[in-house]
């Protein structure tokens, strides 16, 4: 068979296909870890609780959430997880949040 079959993951936005629609993302939100076409990304800018959300265009978002799902894992506490670390604790060289 000449043909070579390539197996790809097709990207999707996240909102649209929630709603049964396959559209082709364009931008990514490292905050909520989910692609977005052209019109949901207009939305996530305007709405109150997204837009200071940072959106990568589709030349630089990642093929694979992985890495950015980890990285997402650094910014919390170990001992709380639904709290983010924002202090640095010197004795212990590690960074805390308010809670420890």
């Amino acid at each position: 068979m000449a043909d070579v079959i390539q197996e790809t993951t097709t990207l999707k936005c996240g909102p649209c296909l929630f709603d049964g629609d396959t559209v082709e993302p364009k931008h990514f939100c490292i905050n909520c870890l989910e692609y977005l076409c052209p019109g949901c990304a207009r939305e996530h800018r305007r709405n109150k609780l997204s837009r200071e959300h940072t959106l990568l265009d589709d030349s630089e978002f990642p093929q694979d959430v992985k890495l950015f799902e980890e990285m997402t894992k650094l910014s919390y506490c170990p001992k709380h997880p639904h709290v983010e670390v924002d202090q640095h604790c010197a004795s212990h060289d590690v960074l805390i949040c308010t809670y420890c």
